[in-house]
């Protein structure tokens, strides 16, 4: 067999097709070798698995400065006509039912702390009406919201994320 990236046979007769398909079919392989060698192991559900860097840097900041939300990511949407809190609520619990990060807390045992992903839990869901106020008070009202809750920090080692 031919290396790699080196001219096949005499060029584009029959044989030198066939060289050319099975030096395809040897990098496959070796691809396929290599891809097996690499692959992370799954992790058994329920066990518990070593902190990544990220989340290593995260705990060690929640530790370091307590009660710190500047690793939170914020958003805030304005939603304009009817909205449907049990459809809300029923798509929040799905996407956190896909995504194991959303249900891992970190658990420190001695010196090591780990990750654990729990069983998904239902999101919270907290109305806050502002329609009976006049729009000049609803606004600031609003924004002093959404800057309580922004600031509210995750309890890594519980709840939901």
């Amino acid at each position: 067999m031919s290396e790699p990236g080196q001219p096949v046979g005499d060029g584009p007769g029959e044989d030198g097709e066939r060289l050319l398909l099975a030096d395809l079919r040897a990098l496959g392989d070796r691809a396929q070798e290599s891809a097996a060698r690499d692959r992370i192991p799954r992790r058994p559900a329920g066990q518990p698995a070593p902190l990544t860097p990220a989340q290593e840097l995260l705990w060690l900041l929640d530790q370091a400065f307590p009660g710190i939300s500047a690793y939170n990511v914020p958003r805030a949407l304005r939603i304009s006509g009817p909205l449907d809190l049990d459809a809300l609520g029923r798509s929040l619990d799905q996407i956190v039912a896909r995504h194991e990060a959303l249900c891992t807390t970190f658990v420190a045992d001695g010196e090591t702390t780990s990750q654990r992903v729990g069983s998904p839990a239902r999101v919270p869901l907290e109305v806050v009406d502002l329609r009976s106020l006049p729009a000049v008070e609803a606004e600031p009202r609003a924004a002093a919201e959404l800057r309580q809750r922004t600031a509210a920090r995750f309890d890594l080692a519980r709840g939901l994320m």
